[in-house]
């Protein structure tokens, strides 16, 4: 008899547990910090077909990455110093938010992988931000 997968315990709460389950393509965490500002004519069409939703910024980022087609990656951390969020980054760092688009915020985080996400997401039954408070302040040394 094959032994049941139990589900993974949301949020994580380490950046070990983050590697591990394959939530990041490096052993270190790749930083990510900017400025919301102007969405480009492409980030518009991709919002458009995203359709994001209020208060569902895990799903809209996660959406966002995966339409993109390997354009903006998928990261979580926290928006202007203190609100757990995600959005979505381009290759030059560039802030694309599905979810406040074009608004000014501040953002600090961690790029995740949008395809593991999904699996993680399934297999637990529920969408949500996946980094504790412990791994999203995480530093690299």
């Amino acid at each position: 008899m094959a032994k049941r997968r139990e589900r993974v315990r949301l949020p994580v709460q380490s950046w070990a547990e983050v590697v591990a389950l394959g939530l990041s393509a490096s052993p270190e965490p790749q930083i990510v910090q900017g400025v919301g500002g102007p969405l480009s004519d492409e980030d518009a069409a991709l919002l458009r077909e995203v359709k994001p939703r209020p208060h569902q910024c895990h799903r809209n980022s996660w959406l966002a990455a995966l339409c993109s087609r390997g354009r903006l990656r998928y990261a979580e951390g926290l928006l202007n110093g203190c609100v757990p969020h995600a959005w979505c980054v381009d290759a030059t760092g560039r802030v694309v938010d599905p979810t406040l688009p074009g608004e000014p915020h501040s953002y600090d985080g961690i790029v995740l992988v949008a395809d593991v996400l999904s699996g993680l997401w399934q297999w637990n039954g529920e969408v949500r931000l996946v980094l504790g408070p412990s791994v999203r302040g995480v530093r690299p040394e």
